[in-house]
């Protein structure tokens, strides 16, 4: 289970785009320039050389060498190789899935097991593992906030709608709204330092989800993303990032849905005795008002 644990963090290491966040604060301000190049314009550094690079940023190729040597590559070369890599592996389109997934002649006596086995697959613990330490920092800020807000549009709300409601029902400081509604900047413009939101988008990710994330980023609120990519256009944004990729050949946000469940848990288990009183509250208002069926 050690060397699995080994393999799966060294496997995350050799991703070049959480080096260079975890680095970000420490560089210089040729290497911060370099760092934002290669985050915002990905696409197109995979296909340049160093002295490129150079050109488009107007420093020495050298620079560029020592900027891969502070994230941790033996040179350029490598740094590319893994650039190259992580772009592949975060680009492939889920809406392109569903496309492929489309099987006019297959038999629908096989489709639900087929869902089943790879909704398996989507949930195997080397995928969750490397996120645990992420997930338990976002935990412990979400038990201290002032105010929780979750937001997200179009398919992704379906992931805020059950996180947000779960979590209302625990506590009175939570807010969930789709990040396309008519009043979205008015529910955020009070948002403080001491506030937390939630984003939740995946591919192709909604414009209204990234304006309200880099909003709400301008009021200093801590800002957590719930995303298949750290190519995510939320990723800027976020003080911690939560990827939930989905490996399957059809649309799916299963893991999505089970870190939000694992972070309902984790906060009602953080609030303890004060989420049992609200809980309580509300169960007393339904059942006085009749709003559950009579089991006959």
């Amino acid at each position: 289970m050690r060397e699995s644990i080994e393999r799966l963090e060294g496997e995350r290491e050799k991703n070049i785009f959480l080096r260079i966040r975890r680095k970000m604060s420490a560089f210089s301000a040729s290497h911060r320039r370099i760092a934002e190049l290669i985050l915002n314009r990905c696409s197109e550094v995979v296909k340049m050389s160093s002295h490129d690079i150079a050109k488009v940023l107007g420093i020495s190729p050298s620079t560029i060498v020592r900027f891969a040597l502070e994230i941790g590559y033996s040179g350029f070369r490598e740094m590319m190789s893994d650039l190259q890599s992580t772009v592949f592996i975060y680009s492939q389109a889920p809406m392109q899935k569903i496309r492929d997934s489309i099987r006019e002649n297959e038999p629908l006596e096989n489709i639900l097991q087929k869902v089943v086995e790879h909704g398996v697959e989507n949930l195997a613990l080397r995928k969750f593992s490397p996120l645990n330490e992420t997930f338990m920092r976002v935990a412990r800020l979400m038990a201290d906030a002032e105010r929780i807000y979750l937001i997200g549009a179009r398919s992704s709300y379906s992931v805020v709608q059950y996180g947000g409601f779960y979590l209302s029902t625990m506590a009175k400081n939570i807010s969930y709204f789709s990040s396309s509604s008519e009043t979205r900047y008015e529910q955020l413009n009070e948002l403080t330092e001491r506030d937390v939101l939630f984003a939740v988008s995946f591919h192709r990710y909604y414009k209204d989800t990234v304006d309200m994330t880099a909003f709400a980023k301008k009021k200093r609120a801590k800002i957590f993303g719930i995303t298949d990519s750290i190519l995510s256009p939320i990723a800027n944004h976020c003080d911690e990032i939560l990827l939930v990729p989905s490996t399957v050949p059809f649309s799916s946000y299963l893991p999505a849905m089970v870190v939000m469940e694992a972070l309902v848990l984790a906060f009602s288990q953080a609030k303890g005795a004060d989420a049992k009183k609200v809980l309580d509250e509300r169960m007393e208002l339904l059942l006085q008002n009749n709003v559950y069926a009579e089991i006959e």
